[in-house]
């Protein structure tokens, strides 16, 4: 199995190691979903959705949707706090958003532990990510930054 690029620990790559994708083929594993940082690894359609407040107009949150097997990515922009550390932990995670000049700045915590690639490799529920989102005409370039203290020996760009 290649596992070039991708700075994971002994750990990680044990797990990776006695992965097998027929696995996905078990009763108990057919619904679990890719975490939302699949958005930028995996081949995939991209929606793009506000929510706005219904009085002022603001824009409240935007979803990201699209491809069926992997969790909506729902980023609020209307200033709410992330959750506890004892909160559930989701597929979707939870996302904030704030725009630093003409980029949207992304940060999601309360993801739940999930793969990072097809390939078995995981990720805790301990991982965060930052994305940055750069529009350039009808150009979208996207960053993540998936960092996981279990699992990785330094961030996964």
């Amino acid at each position: 199995m290649d596992l070039t690029g991708l700075p994971i620990n002994d750990e990680a790559r044990a797990i990776a190691d006695a992965y097998q994708v027929s696995m996905q083929n078990m009763p108990e594993r057919q619904c679990i979903l890719y975490s939302s940082h699949y958005i930028v690894l995996g081949p995939q359609n991209l929606r793009i959705e506000q929510e706005l407040d219904p009085i002022s107009g603001s824009v409240r949150a935007y979803r990201l949707s699209g491809t069926v097997d992997r969790a909506p990515h729902v980023i609020y922009m209307d200033g709410r706090p992330h959750p506890s550390a004892s909160a559930p932990h989701t597929p979707g995670g939870f996302s904030t958003g704030v725009w630093e000049g003409q980029q949207l700045k992304v940060r999601t915590t309360h993801l739940k532990a999930s793969m990072v690639w097809r390939n078995g490799v995981p990720h805790s529920d301990r991982a965060t990510m930052t994305e940055y989102y750069i529009r350039h005409g009808n150009m979208l370039t996207l960053t993540m930054i998936l960092e996981d203290p279990v699992y990785f020996e330094e961030p996964f760009i």
